[in-house]
């Protein structure tokens, strides 16, 4: 329950940062946009909160199994350089200071996410 609550003013912080309504996100809504917003959302908050894929599908309204398809899609946008997924993710992270701390088990895979976030940062420019 806890967890569930912090996740929710998570969501609602990274919405926000986002500039997207929260009942987009967690509707069925099918629009090219509106999915992109929720893939975004999805994979940072499984970065920035180290959330398992069934809590944030809790969250989220939907199946675990929907979550995982989320983050992926929205990782290989990013490592196939895509504009809207790297601005996403820049302005989603916006919502986080760099002194948050984050869950240790995901230690390793933040420290790689900033990397190929910094690269594709610059490789944009």
């Amino acid at each position: 329950m806890i967890l569930n609550s912090r996740l929710r003013v998570e969501l609602a912080r990274v919405v926000k940062a986002l500039d997207c309504s929260l009942d987009d996100i967690v509707a069925g809504s099918r629009l090219k946009t509106i999915v992109q917003h929720r893939q975004a959302v999805c994979y940072i908050l499984r970065m920035n909160t180290g959330a398992s894929f069934p809590e944030l599908g809790i969250v989220m309204q939907r199946d675990h199994t929907t979550i995982m398809s989320s983050c992926l899609a929205f990782a290989k946008a990013l490592e196939a350089d895509m504009i809207w997924a790297t601005d996403l993710l820049t302005a989603g992270r916006s919502c986080y200071k760099k002194s948050e701390p984050v869950d240790s088990r995901h230690g390793l895979v933040m420290a790689l996410c900033e990397r190929a976030f910094e690269r594709a940062v610059s490789e944009a420019v």
